[in-house]
Parts: C-alpha cells; sequence; structure tokens
C-alpha cells in the first residue's frame, strides 16, 4: 500500500477541457508513487493497496471516514460495521434504501420509469449530507470540533439548485433532514457572523451563485409547521437578508433607499 501525488502547478486551469486532454494525462502518469507511505496531506493525492489475488478470489475491504479526525474514522466504522459479512451489508442497505424510496408511488405500467424515478429519488438523498461522527462531534465553519444535541449538523446546501424543487419535495419525505438543514443554517450564521448562506460548504458560506435561497428554504418550511428551530432567530435573518445588513445583494442601501 501506499499513496500516489500528482502535482499540477499553480494557476493551472482544471476544467473540463484540460481534464480530457493528453496534457492532463501526461500529469497523471507522472504521479509521484509512496510505497509504504500510510498518511499524507496534500491537494491531488490518493491511498492505493494491493493484493496477490489468484482467480475467483475476494477481497473485502472496509473504510472509515471522519470530517474530524483519524479516531472519529476509527470509532465510525467499528459504531457503524463491526463485522465482515458482506452479504449481511448488501442486504441491509437494500432494506434500508427501500424504506428511504417506501413514500414514492409511482403509477406507470412502465418498469424503465418506475427504475429512472426512483433513481432520481436516491440522487435527491445524496445531499445536503450528515458531517458529524458516530458520537456527535463535527467540525465547524471556524474550525472548532463541536457537538450538538439539537439537530444533526448537514453540509452541501447547493441552495440556488435545491430550494425551489428539492427542499420542499423534501419537506414531505423526509421533514427531520429540512428541519436539521434550517437549524444547521442558522448555526453558520452564528458560527461565522455571516449572512444566510447562499452556497454551505463545511458550514462556510462559499459565495457561489445568487439570489437568496436560504430565505425560501426556511418559509417553506416553516408554513409547513417545520419549526424545531429557533424560529425567532430564523425570522429576524430571513430580514436582514432582504433587507440588509446581512444581505448578499451590491448596493442594496441605496435599492431601498430610491427603490
Amino acid at each position: 500500500c501506499g499513496v500516489w501525488e500528482v502535482h499540477f502547478p499553480d494557476g493551472l486551469k482544471r476544467d473540463r477541457e484540460f481534464i480530457e486532454s493528453a496534457e492532463y494525462a501526461d500529469y497523471c502518469r507522472n504521479a509521484a508513487v509512496h510505497p509504504g507511505r500510510k498518511q499524507a496531506r496534500g491537494q491531488h493525492l490518493g491511498f492505493y493497496t494491493e493484493f496477490p489475488t489468484e482467480k475467483n478470489h475476494q477481497v473485502l475491504l472496509k473504510v472509515g471516514l471522519s470530517f474530524v479526525d483519524l479516531a472519529g474514522a476509527r470509532n465510525n466504522l467499528r459504531t457503524e460495521l463491526d463485522h465482515w459479512d458482506f452479504d449481511r451489508v448488501r442486504r441491509e442497505l437494500a432494506e434500508q434504501w427501500g424504506r428511504e424510496l417506501s413514500g414514492l408511488h409511482v403509477k406507470t405500467a412502465s418498469e424503465h420509469d418506475k427504475s429512472v424515478a426512483a433513481t432520481a429519488v436516491y440522487h435527491t438523498r445524496l445531499d445536503p449530507r450528515r458531517i458529524d461522527d458516530a458520537d456527535g462531534r463535527f467540525v465547524d465553519g471556524k474550525g472548532r470540533v463541536r457537538t450538538v444535541s439539537t439537530f444533526k449538523p448537514r453540509t452541501v446546501f447547493s441552495g440556488w439548485d435545491a430550494f425551489r424543487s428539492y427542499f420542499p419535495l423534501m419537506t414531505l419525505m423526509d421533514p427531520q433532514l429540512v428541519n436539521d438543514q434550517v437549524a444547521t443554517l442558522l448555526d453558520v450564521v452564528k458560527t461565522t457572523n455571516s449572512g444566510l448562506p447562499k452556497w454551505e460548504l463545511m458550514g462556510v458560506d462559499i459565495g457561489c451563485m445568487v439570489g437568496d435561497p436560504a430565505v425560501g428554504t426556511i418559509v417553506d418550511a416553516y408554513l409547513k409547521g417545520i419549526r424545531d428551530y429557533d424560529v425567532e432567530l430564523a425570522y429576524q435573518l430571513c430580514l436582514e437578508t432582504a433587507f440588509g445588513p446581512r444581505t448578499h445583494r451590491d448596493d442594496w442601501q441605496r435599492y431601498h433607499k430610491l427603490g
């Protein structure tokens, strides 16, 4: 086992055209390989492992993940997958996804259309993802390791993509997820002293795209009775996002003065 690492010069534009180019392939082909290394930090690296397999030889591999630390990853693995029974994992995952999709009823004679609908719903369940470990720890927008007891912190709030269709769907399929998302947005504001995020990632508003999608998400949740968070704070932040001073809009003071 070991680590591979690709060096891309600073300022290199890594767009789709470049990634599909021979130049990109050359960079990857010349990746540095570090056999035996078990830990590494960097931007363009990965872990590899090799097994002396024979024909029909099966390899079982478990991976623990944590946004907090290595100990968290190990504990997550022990807590969530404490065995090596592959068939059991497959069976339990099928049952779990069956429960996730149980609220979806598609009236059609086409099995293909049913498959497309189920696949689309599967995609909607990928984000916003949980970022807390099995022991409740997570890293907030200031880089601090914390725990909270009133909600499950989430990340990847792609607001402008999701406020008009995804979150209204989740108010029907998974109200708790919506509540957790609203509570997370409020926590981001309190932690970073920012406005309501347009596009949140790991507790920080990266400022991507336009509009005030968090406001629509919060209002929709409130009107549908999803309110297990600080409602007064949510209302105040919605006002400050619309009228200032926590707005994302340039020259907002002149707009409100002159109309």
